[in-house]
């Protein structure tokens, strides 16, 4: 499957409600466009928004998910664009 934006939310989507957890795709997409530090601060953040929430094999699909959500979402110092379109435009 070629992974994009619409792709992604939908794989977030079920792994936030097959781990019952209490964030939205919303939070994780504000949370990277807002993010001005690196990636890894991105990662703190979402570790914390998991935290206590998801076993240890859950966590690892939803990091990898989170790394795809990082590439296709859009970034406010990338101009909102992704890092996906950003490296089709270099």
């Amino acid at each position: 499957m070629i992974k994009n934006e619409k792709t992604v939310s939908a794989e977030l989507e079920k792994f936030i409600r097959e781990n019952d957890l209490k964030i939205s795709v919303d939070d994780i997409k504000k949370s990277i466009f807002e993010e001005t530090g690196s990636p890894m601060d991105a990662v703190t953040k979402f570790l914390k928004m998991c935290q206590g929430q998801v076993n240890k094999d859950a966590f690892t699909a939803g990091f990898g998910l989170f790394q795809d959500a990082w590439n296709f979402y859009p970034h406010k110092n990338l101009n909102g664009k992704s890092p996906s379109e950003v490296s089709k435009i270099s």
